[in-house]
């Protein structure tokens, strides 16, 4: 599940890169948290792989705790996003 998300995630920023006035100017506070989310993503997508097929239950208290952080940052850009897209 976590690599369809990162799946989607990217899809979707690939689409609005397209649709963008300013595509991919890391100058932009939105543009810069948001490729930090989608790289934290690929990071959190990897070690969630990793999790499971290990199976340690140490590993996975672990997990769910970055996993928070994770989730906590990508909801910087996704909130942006909501209120550049209503000004």
């Amino acid at each position: 599940m976590f690599w369809i998300g990162f799946s989607f995630d990217v899809t979707g920023t690939t689409a609005m890169h397209f649709i963008s006035e300013h595509p991919f100017d890391l100058t932009n506070l939105h543009t810069l948290t948001g490729q930090i989310a989608l790289w934290l993503m690929l990071a959190h997508a990897i070690w969630a792989t990793a999790v499971l097929r290990k199976g340690s239950e140490t590993l996975r208290r672990k997990f769910h705790r970055y996993s928070l952080i994770i989730w906590l940052i990508w909801l910087v850009p996704y909130f942006g996003g909501m209120f550049l897209g209503m000004a």
